[in-house]
């Protein structure tokens, strides 16, 4: 039989802690190739993760182009509707409200582009 748990974790809330940077890891590598400096890209967008600076984080993305490669033919509508899902997360976590407007405009800017709406 196989043993089962017998009490939960002493943080629990570590899991999810654990997904959720995960996430963000995940992010960034898909959107890394679709930047001209991807190994720059990467370390931009790791030391805003890990300092927890979700405003230099979006910043990063919009200024790269990165945001440009989920609306090719590279990912499915539900691999792009996620992605974007997580840039709002983000865009909830910028602590300055002007600063979170700017960067809004920037990303709605950005996938005008994208989307031949220059």
């Amino acid at each position: 039989m196989a043993a089962a748990i017998d009490s939960p974790p002493v943080h629990p809330s570590t899991t999810l802690v654990n997904v959720a940077e995960d996430a963000d890891a995940r992010l960034v590598r898909v959107l890394a190739p679709g930047t001209s400096d991807p190994a720059k890209f990467e370390a931009a967008c790791g030391t805003a993760v890990s300092n927890g600076d979700a405003a230099a984080l979006l910043g990063t993305m919009v200024s790269s182009g990165a945001i440009a490669g989920l609306l090719g033919d590279a990912y499915t509508v539900d691999e792009a509707v996620s992605a974007f899902s997580l840039l709002t997360v983000y865009l909830n976590r910028v602590g300055d409200g002007g600063s979170a407007r700017e960067l809004c405009k920037s990303l709605a800017d950005e996938v005008g582009r994208a989307a031949g709406g220059d």
